[in-house]
């Protein structure tokens, strides 16, 4: 979503809200791109279409500052973990320049990491 002019589409002003109310800051965004997996198996789970997952991740920008928000659907992480080859799941981002961010939800046990849209995460 390029947002040069005055005219924002309702995602990016829902974006913007969401970064002004987390952060406490002001912020106008001037690019922002949506990623969706819809119906998303987890890794090493073949076949098993019952048990997808739906979330976004939305990269923005100011030009100076740029935010990432991961957005699960409410009740929408349906990965059967118990199944699962590895429990070693990991949430958050990485700059690409050594520095990265992991949620805290990845030091919980399975029951709580495999369903992220039942927490509420901060500043990631």
């Amino acid at each position: 979503f390029l947002t040069l002019n005055s005219e924002k589409p309702p995602f990016v002003r829902d974006v913007e809200a969401k970064i002004r109310r987390y952060l406490r800051s002001s912020y106008s965004a001037a690019w922002t791109l949506k990623i969706t997996w819809v119906k998303a198996p987890a890794y090493g789970a073949r076949g098993d279409s019952r048990r997808t997952n739906t979330y976004q991740a939305v990269l923005t920008t100011d030009g100076f500052r740029s935010y990432v928000l991961i957005l699960y659907q409410d009740g929408g992480m349906q990965w059967d973990y118990t199944q699962l080859p590895a429990t070693n799941v990991l949430i958050g981002y990485t700059s690409g320049d050594g520095y990265y961010r992991n949620d805290d939800l990845t030091q919980s046990p399975p029951a709580a990491k495999y369903r992220p849209d039942r927490y509420r995460g901060y500043n990631t």
